[in-house]
């Protein structure tokens, strides 16, 4: 039996993806921007550069929890079973 992911847990990923995205989207701006010759300036500085990174890590915790949440069965109680 396969498991799907529940529609809650879909939107804080994808707001996950979406700001891992633009951080991987500045850094990779911001290289380019050293070896080519006229090419765009890093558009976020650091404290947004910060800000977007720390908003990808905590929707996707986000949805990491609701994910284990809504899971089957405790955490715990697996756990002890071992």
């Amino acid at each position: 039996m396969e498991k799907t992911e529940s529609p809650k847990s879909q939107k804080p990923l994808r707001f996950a993806g979406f700001f891992f995205l633009l951080y991987l989207a500045n850094v990779i701006t911001g290289k380019a921007s050293m070896f080519l010759i006229g090419s765009p300036k890093v558009f976020l500085n650091d404290v947004l550069e910060f800000l977007v990174l720390l908003g990808a890590s905590a929707f996707f915790v986000i949805a990491i929890l609701i994910s284990e949440f809504e899971s089957e069965g405790d955490p715990k109680q697996s756990k002890m079973e071992m």
